[in-house]
Protein backbone atom coordinates (compact mmCIF):
# COMPACT_ATOMS: atom_id res chain seq x y z
CA UNK A 1 0.00 0.00 0.00
CA UNK A 2 1.41 3.33 -1.00
CA UNK A 3 5.05 1.68 -1.78
CA UNK A 4 6.89 4.41 -2.51
CA UNK A 5 9.54 4.10 -5.41
CA UNK A 6 12.45 6.75 -6.53
CA UNK A 7 13.42 6.62 -10.14
CA UNK A 8 15.60 8.65 -12.34
CA UNK A 9 13.93 9.00 -15.72
CA UNK A 10 15.41 11.48 -18.65
CA UNK A 11 12.08 11.59 -20.26
CA UNK A 12 10.60 12.85 -17.19
CA UNK A 13 12.93 15.43 -17.16
CA UNK A 14 12.44 16.37 -20.61
CA UNK A 15 8.95 16.76 -20.29
CA UNK A 16 8.78 19.09 -17.20
CA UNK A 17 11.56 21.82 -19.23
CA UNK A 18 9.48 21.55 -22.22
CA UNK A 19 6.46 22.21 -19.88
CA UNK A 20 8.12 24.65 -17.75
CA UNK A 21 9.51 26.27 -20.47
CA UNK A 22 6.50 27.26 -22.29
CA UNK A 23 5.87 30.54 -21.88
CA UNK A 24 2.10 29.83 -21.47
CA UNK A 25 3.17 27.94 -18.70
CA UNK A 26 1.14 29.24 -15.30
CA UNK A 27 4.57 29.15 -13.56
CA UNK A 28 6.52 30.34 -16.70
CA UNK A 29 7.55 33.27 -14.99
CA UNK A 30 8.44 32.15 -11.55
CA UNK A 31 10.00 28.74 -12.29
CA UNK A 32 11.99 29.20 -15.95
CA UNK A 33 14.69 31.59 -13.69
CA UNK A 34 14.96 28.34 -11.58
CA UNK A 35 16.06 26.60 -14.54
CA UNK A 36 18.12 28.97 -16.34
CA UNK A 37 19.86 29.46 -13.00
CA UNK A 38 20.84 25.64 -13.11
CA UNK A 39 21.10 25.33 -16.95
CA UNK A 40 22.10 28.48 -18.07
CA UNK A 41 22.80 27.44 -21.23
CA UNK A 42 19.19 26.33 -21.98
CA UNK A 43 18.83 30.23 -22.45
CA UNK A 44 19.30 29.65 -26.07
CA UNK A 45 16.36 28.71 -27.35
CA UNK A 46 17.65 26.53 -30.36
CA UNK A 47 19.43 23.88 -28.16
CA UNK A 48 17.94 20.20 -28.56
CA UNK A 49 16.57 19.66 -25.10
CA UNK A 50 16.72 15.97 -24.99
CA UNK A 51 20.48 16.17 -26.27
CA UNK A 52 21.36 18.36 -23.59
CA UNK A 53 19.47 16.08 -21.31
CA UNK A 54 21.05 13.28 -22.17
CA UNK A 55 24.34 14.62 -22.09
CA UNK A 56 24.12 16.05 -18.68
CA UNK A 57 22.87 12.42 -17.14
CA UNK A 58 25.11 10.99 -18.51
CA UNK A 59 28.38 13.74 -17.31
CA UNK A 60 26.42 13.65 -13.66
CA UNK A 61 25.13 9.39 -13.83
CA UNK A 62 27.30 8.57 -10.68
CA UNK A 63 26.43 11.52 -9.05
CA UNK A 64 22.54 11.44 -9.76
CA UNK A 65 23.00 7.57 -8.82
CA UNK A 66 24.46 8.06 -5.48
CA UNK A 67 21.83 10.80 -3.96
CA UNK A 68 19.22 8.27 -5.39
CA UNK A 69 20.85 5.47 -3.11
CA UNK A 70 20.77 8.03 -0.17
CA UNK A 71 17.47 9.34 -0.09
CA UNK A 72 15.75 6.10 -1.04
CA UNK A 73 17.83 4.77 2.04
CA UNK A 74 16.80 7.90 4.19
CA UNK A 75 13.56 8.06 3.46
CA UNK A 76 12.49 4.00 3.24
CA UNK A 77 13.17 3.86 6.75
CA UNK A 78 10.69 6.98 7.95
CA UNK A 79 7.56 6.46 5.16
CA UNK A 80 5.88 3.97 7.16
CA UNK A 81 5.33 6.03 9.96
CA UNK A 82 4.86 9.27 7.82
CA UNK A 83 2.16 7.30 5.84
CA UNK A 84 0.28 6.60 9.76
CA UNK A 85 0.60 10.11 10.64
CA UNK A 86 -0.89 11.35 7.18
CA UNK A 87 -3.94 9.15 7.23
CA UNK A 88 -4.62 9.88 11.41
CA UNK A 89 -4.85 13.37 10.52
CA UNK A 90 -6.45 13.03 7.49
CA UNK A 91 -9.10 10.38 8.79
CA UNK A 92 -8.14 8.70 5.14
CA UNK A 93 -6.44 5.50 4.31
CA UNK A 94 -3.95 4.85 1.54
CA UNK A 95 -6.17 2.87 -0.24
CA UNK A 96 -5.94 3.44 -4.04
CA UNK A 97 -2.52 4.77 -3.75
CA UNK A 98 -0.66 1.98 -4.45
CA UNK A 99 2.39 3.33 -5.55
CA UNK A 100 3.84 6.78 -6.13
CA UNK A 101 7.09 7.61 -8.07
CA UNK A 102 9.90 10.26 -7.14
CA UNK A 103 12.28 11.06 -9.92
CA UNK A 104 15.41 12.48 -8.81
CA UNK A 105 15.50 15.35 -11.31
CA UNK A 106 17.83 17.86 -12.73
CA UNK A 107 16.29 21.27 -12.07
CA UNK A 108 14.74 22.59 -8.66
CA UNK A 109 11.42 22.89 -9.41
CA UNK A 110 9.26 20.43 -8.04
CA UNK A 111 6.13 19.06 -10.07
CA UNK A 112 3.62 16.63 -8.93
CA UNK A 113 0.52 14.83 -10.87
CA UNK A 114 -1.94 13.99 -8.62
CA UNK A 115 -3.95 11.31 -10.27
CA UNK A 116 -0.42 9.58 -10.96
CA UNK A 117 1.05 10.68 -7.28
CA UNK A 118 4.35 11.09 -8.93
CA UNK A 119 6.34 13.88 -7.87
CA UNK A 120 9.83 15.40 -8.54
CA UNK A 121 12.58 16.24 -6.66
CA UNK A 122 16.17 17.47 -7.60
CA UNK A 123 19.73 15.95 -6.86
CA UNK A 124 21.41 19.49 -6.34
CA UNK A 125 19.07 20.13 -3.03
CA UNK A 126 19.65 18.67 -0.55
CA UNK A 127 18.85 15.31 1.43
CA UNK A 128 16.87 17.02 3.46
CA UNK A 129 14.98 19.82 1.87
CA UNK A 130 14.56 17.23 -0.49
CA UNK A 131 12.51 15.11 2.07
CA UNK A 132 10.18 18.61 2.72
CA UNK A 133 9.78 18.42 -0.44
CA UNK A 134 8.48 14.84 -0.71
CA UNK A 135 6.50 15.52 2.43
CA UNK A 136 4.56 18.48 1.16
CA UNK A 137 3.49 16.12 -2.24
CA UNK A 138 2.58 13.42 -0.57
CA UNK A 139 0.74 15.17 2.19
CA UNK A 140 -1.37 16.91 -1.39
CA UNK A 141 -1.79 12.99 -2.94
CA UNK A 142 -3.89 12.05 0.90
CA UNK A 143 -5.74 15.34 1.47
CA UNK A 144 -7.31 15.54 -2.53
CA UNK A 145 -7.75 11.57 -1.99
CA UNK A 146 -9.62 12.60 1.45
CA UNK A 147 -11.27 15.96 0.07
CA UNK A 148 -12.96 13.95 -2.86
CA UNK A 149 -14.12 11.70 -0.12
CA UNK A 150 -16.21 14.53 1.82
CA UNK A 151 -16.67 16.49 -1.65
CA UNK A 152 -17.42 13.83 -4.83
CA UNK A 153 -18.88 16.84 -7.22
CA UNK A 154 -15.11 18.10 -7.20
CA UNK A 155 -12.76 16.65 -9.26
CA UNK A 156 -8.91 16.45 -9.61
CA UNK A 157 -8.81 19.58 -12.07
CA UNK A 158 -9.83 21.08 -8.94
CA UNK A 159 -6.81 20.92 -7.45
CA UNK A 160 -5.05 22.80 -10.80
CA UNK A 161 -3.19 26.06 -10.56
CA UNK A 162 -4.76 28.51 -10.69
CA UNK A 163 -8.32 27.51 -9.57
CA UNK A 164 -9.48 28.13 -5.88
CA UNK A 165 -8.70 24.70 -4.39
CA UNK A 166 -5.13 24.36 -5.55
CA UNK A 167 -4.33 27.57 -3.97
CA UNK A 168 -6.17 26.47 -0.52
CA UNK A 169 -4.40 23.67 -0.75
CA UNK A 170 -1.27 25.27 -0.90
CA UNK A 171 -1.83 26.68 2.47
CA UNK A 172 -3.26 23.64 3.98
CA UNK A 173 -0.73 21.15 3.67
CA UNK A 174 2.07 23.22 5.52
CA UNK A 175 -0.37 23.64 8.30
CA UNK A 176 -0.86 19.89 8.18
CA UNK A 177 3.02 19.17 8.12
CA UNK A 178 3.51 21.48 11.10
CA UNK A 179 2.17 18.84 13.27
CA UNK A 180 4.93 18.11 15.50
CA UNK A 181 4.88 14.15 15.29
CA UNK A 182 6.97 15.03 11.78
CA UNK A 183 9.68 17.60 13.70
CA UNK A 184 12.16 14.44 13.94
CA UNK A 185 11.26 12.99 10.68
CA UNK A 186 11.65 16.01 8.70
CA UNK A 187 13.04 18.51 10.54
CA UNK A 188 12.98 20.80 7.50
CA UNK A 189 9.36 20.59 6.90
CA UNK A 190 7.42 23.42 4.69
CA UNK A 191 5.25 24.39 7.74
CA UNK A 192 4.75 28.12 5.89
CA UNK A 193 3.06 28.32 3.08
CA UNK A 194 3.69 30.76 -0.03
CA UNK A 195 3.76 35.02 0.54
CA UNK A 196 1.09 35.46 -0.93
CA UNK A 197 -1.32 33.85 1.46
CA UNK A 198 0.40 35.80 4.59
CA UNK A 199 -2.97 37.92 5.08
CA UNK A 200 -5.42 34.40 5.22
CA UNK A 201 -3.08 31.78 6.49
CA UNK A 202 -3.25 32.78 10.22
CA UNK A 203 -6.96 32.53 9.87
CA UNK A 204 -6.90 29.07 8.10
CA UNK A 205 -4.39 27.71 11.01
CA UNK A 206 -6.43 29.01 13.63
CA UNK A 207 -9.37 27.06 12.16
CA UNK A 208 -7.46 23.98 12.06
CA UNK A 209 -6.20 23.88 15.15
CA UNK A 210 -9.81 24.62 16.79
CA UNK A 211 -11.96 22.55 14.61
CA UNK A 212 -12.99 19.08 16.42
CA UNK A 213 -12.66 17.19 12.92
CA UNK A 214 -10.45 17.32 9.91
CA UNK A 215 -14.09 17.07 7.76
CA UNK A 216 -15.51 20.16 9.81
CA UNK A 217 -12.23 21.78 8.57
CA UNK A 218 -12.64 21.12 5.15
CA UNK A 219 -16.20 22.04 5.09
CA UNK A 220 -15.15 25.12 6.76
CA UNK A 221 -12.05 25.93 4.36
CA UNK A 222 -14.04 24.92 1.32
CA UNK A 223 -16.40 27.52 1.99
CA UNK A 224 -14.36 30.51 3.03
CA UNK A 225 -11.70 30.05 0.47
CA UNK A 226 -14.83 29.73 -2.11
CA UNK A 227 -15.48 33.76 -0.62
CA UNK A 228 -12.13 34.81 -1.03
CA UNK A 229 -11.17 36.78 -4.52
CA UNK A 230 -7.58 35.48 -5.26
Amino acid sequence: MAKFIFTKDESVDLDILNSFLNPKNYFYNDLSRNIFKDHPILKRGSLQRQKYISDYYAENEERIGEYLNKINENWQCKWDDIKRILSIILHSSWDGIDKIYCNIGISRIYPRDIKRHSLSICYLDSIEDSEAVILHEVTHFLYVKKWLELFPNDDYDSFEAPNKFWHLSEIVAPIIDGDERFKKLVPKAVVQSYPQYDNIFSKFKKSYLESKTIEDYLKFARKEMLKIKI
